[in-house]
């Protein structure tokens, strides 16, 4: 593995008496985009807002390519671009003078043809000229990530970036993304409530409860991890499968309509079938599903929601 573009070390934050995160470490490499998860009051944001330095470290660091957030904080945060809650903006003014302003803040500045170019790869051409205030959310958050990009950075920390999009932003601002870190080079760091796009999109995840870092790795490892599989069992009668179910293989299911839903080992699914024909129940249809990125965040955070 390369040198880490991005260095998570002890990373921990106390209010009062209080410690809401708790040592964090892990690493994030160049090119990689990597996911953030937790259910809610978990710490998510409150570790973001740190690694972008809008919140105070108690302890720990975050390194940027080699440079510290808390001690070279102007040429860490130099390298980053970031969406961090809901994009800011000025809005009664167009989103071309918001990336405007922006751009004259930039260190070196951005000329207008970098400008055109971003606002392009966003897909904001239609309505960069129009005032912001009349922009729907999942504009706001295209301009935002065009904003976060001006200045081309290494890094990109972006927290909810396909908020408020409709299936077709989704799809165009991941394709975005995974183009960004595949070939240009950059490096992403993504939290999203979406579980789904996390596991499409990302390379590797980690997820966090209670200020804990409970799990880091690598999508496929994490999904396909232990021998567990759901079955869908189409059948009936349903009461009857209950009770072989719980009696037998001490296992309890969910029912919906004519089908149960049952989690156990791979190799208990032709005991199962077979108990259940050997007691008159009649099995229609049998399928193995697919553990999800869902599945394994539910089975490890219990029934939190996303944050």
């Amino acid at each position: 593995m390369c040198e880490a573009a991005v260095e998570v070390k002890n990373l921990t934050k106390r209010i009062g008496s209080k410690t809401i995160i708790k040592g964090l470490d892990f690493e994030i490499y160049p090119g990689e985009i990597f996911g953030f998860l937790g259910p809610n009051g978990a710490g998510k944001t409150t570790t973001i807002r740190m690694m972008v330095g809008l919140t105070k470290i108690t302890e720990g660091d975050v390194i940027i390519y080699g440079k510290s957030i808390k001690k070279q904080f102007k040429e860490a945060i130099a390298q980053v671009g970031a969406i961090v809650e809901n994009p800011e903006m000025y809005k009664f003014m167009s989103g071309w003078k918001n990336l405007l302003h922006y751009a004259r803040m930039t260190p070196g500045g951005v000329n207008q043809d970098k400008i055109e170019e971003i606002v392009h790869l966003t897909g904001l051409e239609n309505v960069i000229h129009k005032k912001v205030k009349t922009y729907s959310l999942g504009m706001r958050q295209r301009l935002g990530l065009a904003q976060a990009l001006l200045h081309e950075p290494s890094v990109l920390i972006l927290d909810e970036p396909t908020n408020g999009l409709d299936p077709s932003g989704i799809y165009e601002i991941r394709s975005y993304l995974r183009n960004l870190a595949r070939e240009k080079g950059l490096t992403i760091f993504i939290s999203s409530h979406l579980l789904s796009e996390v596991e499409i999109l990302c390379d590797r995840v980690g997820i966090i409860k209670n200020g804990e870092l409970i799990s880091v790795d690598y999508i496929n490892n994490f999904v396909n991890a232990g021998n567990e599989t759901k079955i869908k069992l189409q059948l009936q009668p349903i009461d009857e499968a209950l009770r072989v179910l719980e009696q037998k293989f001490n296992l309890s299911a969910i029912v919906n309509e004519n089908n149960i839903f049952v989690q156990t080992n791979k190799e208990n699914v032709p005991l199962i079938v077979n108990a259940l024909v050997e007691h008159g129940i009649d099995v229609y249809n049998v399928n193995i599903a697919s553990a999800t990125l869902e599945d394994k965040f539910l089975q490890m955070t219990g029934d939190g929601t996303i944050e």
